[in-house]
């Protein structure tokens, strides 16, 4: 078994084993994971480095460590299970710088910026799950839900550079078409 499989199957593994966080594999990691790797293609990043990245970019969440310092306690997770995998110190710097990066913006390396871009994919084209952590973990009403939703969207939609946007444009059309916002 690679090491992606490897990575792959022990955050599932977690995942699977809390609540709700079935879900979050499918509807959240799997979907970066994709864009992530569609990224690192298209700019020419190291595939291996994001892929793993995208995997482990929200460790902490799906360890209940938090949301608020996720970043940098899913960096230090992601370094334990990487040495614990036998993965090369080298690459394990560099996930994990991705992964400390992945909600700040700091995308000094190419990998980090496609793991930036591909969380904010996700969160735009992966609309439903976007509508149930509206409701149940914010526990907002409908139009609150619907508002917020607009808001991270929105956000999400403008935060892209256009090389990225073009890959979802499609998504992102029917989706604020259906949020009735304008484009």
């Amino acid at each position: 078994m690679n090491i992606i499989d490897k990575v792959k199957g022990l955050v599932e593994k977690e995942c699977k084993s809390r609540s709700h966080f079935t879900e979050f594999f499918t509807c959240h990691i799997l979907p970066v994971v994709k864009f992530s790797e569609i990224l690192a293609k298209k700019i020419g990043a190291d595939e291996e480095i994001v892929i793993i990245s995208a995997f482990l970019h929200d460790i902490a969440i799906i360890r209940g460590e938090g949301r608020k310092n996720h970043a940098h306690l899913g960096s230090e997770d992601a370094d334990l299970i990487l040495r614990g995998l036998d993965y090369p110190k080298e690459k394990i710097k560099l996930i994990c710088k991705c992964i400390m990066a992945h909600s700040s913006g700091d995308n000094s390396l190419l990998e980090a910026k496609c793991l930036y871009w591909a969380d904010m994919m996700a969160e735009i084209t992966e609309l439903p799950y976007l509508f149930a952590i509206s409701f149940v973990r914010s526990n907002n009403n409908y139009e609150e839900a619907m508002e917020k939703v607009k808001e991270k969207v929105t956000e999400n939609w403008s935060a892209l550079p256009d090389i990225v946007k073009e890959l979802i444009s499609p998504e992102y059309q029917a989706i604020t078409k259906f949020l009735k916002m304008k484009i």
